[in-house]
């Protein structure tokens, strides 16, 4: 039996013995000294993951890799195929034909250059991933079980709370331990919002590094879709497009082609939105546990995840 359980017991036996006042003492000695323990253990053990996960989970940056996916997908919108249909002697007699075919080549080789850059960040980014998933997720893992085992003191700390409320209604004089019980009260109350904000990061770190999984095997079907069917098709166009020696099916194949390579490209780029999105709630929920954690700090009103949830809706 702790200290603090043996003080419990010793609160009941003084209720019980008749003192009005022992008791409430006591409860409130129990609940200081659990708190004494729980903010130099837990929260000092949170104090250390969340500086760690901090580091740990920024070191990986898709910033540039986003940023290749929308050059990627913007060029790609630009590569239109209509001005190649157009056969007719009005066009040829003109240069429009030349002309369009000049133009399309450009914007080809814009796609072309859009999507190296594309695979020159995703091989960046996916030589680290392994090493820095693995490094964050065991953070998360013991971040989890640390705010795990500081729900279970604080729930113990606030049943005690309970009953020295109760006691001090019996006790004289009742104001300094009403003004204890106050100041327990909001020790207590921090300790209950920085391990909210550790659960919350904790769902919201599974989150982002599964986002993260999701688009890196997004954008590797993009790139090999890109290499197998794309290119194949639209080359063809590329290379005939001065002479317009291709039939119309050809054509509308490139074109249905190109059709699935901006569709797919699209998806990507939403998965690149919501990671960033998941990734800043992630940083404002670091940012506020940090907060919390600093005794001169005030209490936030709010945790991270709960944001999130309310602006996602």
């Amino acid at each position: 039996m702790t200290e603090v359980h043996h003080q419990e017991a010793a609160a009941r036996q003084a209720t019980n013995a008749g003192d009005d006042a022992q008791p409430a003492r006591v409860l409130a000695a129990s609940v200081g000294h659990l708190l004494e323990d729980a903010e130099r253990t837990h929260l000092g053990q949170l104090r250390q993951l969340r500086s760690r996960l901090q580091s740990a989970a920024f070191a990986w940056d898709n910033a540039l890799l986003a940023h290749a996916v929308e050059v990627f997908l913007a060029a790609s919108r630009e590569l239109v195929f209509q001005p190649l249909r157009e056969r007719c002697f009005w066009p040829r007699l003109t240069g429009a034909t030349e002309a369009a075919a000049r133009a399309f080549g450009r914007k080809y080789d814009e796609v072309l250059g859009a999507a190296s850059r594309a695979r020159h960040e995703f091989e960046m980014l996916s030589r680290d991933d392994r090493a820095h998933t693995s490094s964050a997720r065991k953070l998360i893992v013991e971040l989890d079980m640390e705010y795990r085992d500081l729900d279970r003191e604080i729930d113990q700390g606030a049943e005690w709370l309970v009953e020295l409320s109760y006691a001090i209604e019996k006790a004289q004089p009742l104001c300094a331990l009403s003004a204890r019980a106050m100041a327990l009260s909001g020790r207590l109350k921090r300790a209950r919002q920085a391990s909210a904000l550790a659960r919350d990061i904790t769902i919201l770190g599974h989150n982002v590094l599964e986002r993260r999984a999701v688009l890196l095997e997004r954008v590797k079907i993009d790139l090999q879709g890109f290499d197998k069917v794309w290119l194949p098709r639209v080359a063809n166009i590329r290379a005939k497009a001065a002479d317009q020696r291709f039939p119309p099916p050809v054509l509308d194949k490139a074109r249905e082609v190109h059709a699935e390579l901006i569709t797919r490209l699209e998806l990507t780029s939403a998965a690149c939105l919501a990671l960033q999105m998941d990734e800043q709630a992630m940083a404002r929920g670091l940012a506020m546990l940090r907060d919390c954690l600093e005794p001169g700090k005030p209490i936030a009103g709010s945790s991270a995840a709960s944001r999130t949830r309310s602006g996602a809706g």
